[in-house]
């Protein structure tokens, strides 16, 4: 499996963008996103996605990681 893709981060953001949230945050969980790597995508991918969305789904990752 690849990590921390482009193609992740849009379908981590996707998800979401359509109220998914613990589906986004499972998704970047599995896909070894921290709230760094989120941000790196943000920025490099001229991004259309809210960042707070991002940093909501960052949190939920590592509250997943930590259980």
């Amino acid at each position: 499996m690849e990590y921390r893709t482009e193609r992740q981060f849009i379908e981590i953001m996707d998800s979401a963008e359509n109220g998914q949230f613990k589906q986004a945050a499972e998704q970047a969980e599995e896909a070894g996103f921290f709230a760094v790597d989120l941000l790196k995508h943000f920025y490099n991918t001229n991004s259309i996605y809210n960042i707070d969305d991002l940093v909501y789904i960052a949190e939920m990752a590592q509250e997943l990681r930590n259980t």
